[in-house]
């Protein structure tokens, strides 16, 4: 009896065994048949090469859109209504044989309707290893259009460059880089993993939006109307920004560093990184938050400032108008203000203040940290100073009211004016003539 048993299993297993085969075939050759080539274990170390040109003609304004898998896109615009394509294709194998069949599955489709011309490429997807991935090949597209373009251009694996065109622009990179230089025209330019670099770009009024998940962000000459800069994790790196209509900088994990130019209303947020801005002229309120970083203002101009930090100093030369900073775990150092109507606060920190008051009423408070402020000697103030633990020293002659406190003194610079008032728990105050 257990010999027939085992039998019956014995068998079972081996139709189980061939089912399986035959399944196993039957699967291989659907595969084949979608289009999926099948490579186990294949060694390729030998290519295969060829160039496809293309001329086409547009008579107005031509519209380029641009879409490849695996390989670079350049686009130049040149003098002229020509636009000329030339894909440079390579495919790998583990024999030339293999390289061969697999340029020939390589297609390049290149499509005109009017004006508006369409760029691609196929390769057959692969199985290799249990692992389903592209074809073994790229092709890379170096494109002249007329100067008068818009293009669309996206790499899936590749960089992304654009030159001279006078049209909107829509540049997407996943894996690798965009370089956009001497463009006209409304931009929007993302990579998900690979810098941008961007150069000489005039969208007038249009809006420009430049954004880089993993990668460093670099311009140098911008003017468009909106304008939003963002970085997931790279620094930013901007010299001569115009932004006409307002500024937005956003940046996770990276410093922010921008140079020169001017804009409408600026907002700079960092989430991991220092920020540190220099000469710049604002139409409008600037409002810049840093989670973890310093922050640094030298010769902003603006009608308004609003400074906040989580962790880190903030440092501000050559102020005007109402400014309005916090922070958390940090110092506070302004200089060279004017006209200043000052609300600061710090948590954990000392404030230094140098320059002149404007209207007020003026707060300078601080928790644990002193208290220096380096005010004109003709500053008139009607003044409130107080700290817990500290002291109170002053270079001004002072009209004192009420009954005087070693750590609370209320009075009158100069005959009064503006309301000051200054305190602090955990530090001393001081109140000097600035020099």
């Amino acid at each position: 009896m257990k010999n027939i048993v085992a039998g019956i299993l014995i068998l079972a297993l081996i139709c189980i065994c061939v089912a399986s085969v035959f399944a196993l075939v039957q699967g291989w050759q659907m595969i084949e048949e979608s289009g999926v080539r099948m490579r186990l274990f294949e060694n390729r170390t030998v290519s295969a090469e060829a160039t496809e040109e293309k001329t086409l003609q547009v008579e107005g304004p031509a519209s380029l859109t641009v879409t490849n898998d695996f390989g670079f896109i350049t686009v130049k615009a040149v003098e002229g209504s020509a636009v000329r394509i030339t894909a440079d294709k390579t495919a790998w194998g583990g024999s030339q044989e293999d390289a061969e069949a697999a340029l020939a599955e390589m297609k390049v489709t290149i499509e005109q309707k009017d004006d508006k011309i369409t760029v691609s490429m196929f390769q057959p997807a692969e199985m290799q290893a249990f692992s389903i991935g592209p074809g073994s090949g790229s092709v890379n597209f170096t494109i002249e259009v007329p100067l008068e373009t818009s293009v669309d251009l996206t790499a899936i694996s590749g960089d992304v460059s654009l030159d001279g065109t006078t049209g909107e622009a829509k540049l997407r990179s996943s894996f690798g880089s965009v370089t956009v230089k001497n463009v006209t025209g409304t931009l929007n330019a993302e990579s998900s993993s690979g810098g941008i670099e961007a150069e000489n770009l005039d969208a007038a009024v249009e809006a420009v939006s430049l954004h880089s998940e993993f990668g460093e962000i670099n311009v140098r000459g911008l003017k468009g109307g909106q304008v939003s800069i963002s970085a997931q994790s790279g620094q930013m790196t901007l010299q001569d920004i115009q932004a006409s209509k307002g500024l937005g900088l956003e940046s996770q994990f990276g410093t922010i560093k921008l140079t020169g130019g001017q804009t409408g209303p600026m907002t700079v947020d960092s989430n991991n990184g220092t920020i540190t801005i220099e000469g710049l002229r604002v139409r409008g309120e600037v409002k810049v938050t840093s989670q973890f970083g310093d922050i640094s203002l030298s010769n902003v101009e603006a009608e308004a400032y609003t400074i906040e930090s989580q962790n880190g100093k903030i440092f501000v030369d050559g102020a005007s108008g109402a400014v309005s900073i916090n922070s958390q775990f940090g110092e506070i150092e302004v200089l060279n203000a004017e006209g200043v109507t000052a609300t600061m606060n710090a948590v954990n920190g000392g404030i230094t203040f140098e320059g002149s008051l404007g209207d007020g009423p003026h707060v300078f408070d601080s928790e644990y940290g002193s208290i220096n402020l380096a005010l004109p000697e003709e500053s008139a103030l009607d003044f409130d100073l107080q700290t817990e633990f500290g002291t109170i020293t002053s270079e001004f002659e002072m009209t004192v009211k009420g009954q005087i406190e070693e750590s609370h003194w209320q009075g009158k610079i100069n005959g009064g004016g503006a309301e000051l008032t200054v305190s602090t728990n955990n530090g001393n105050i001081e109140l000097n003539i600035l020099k």
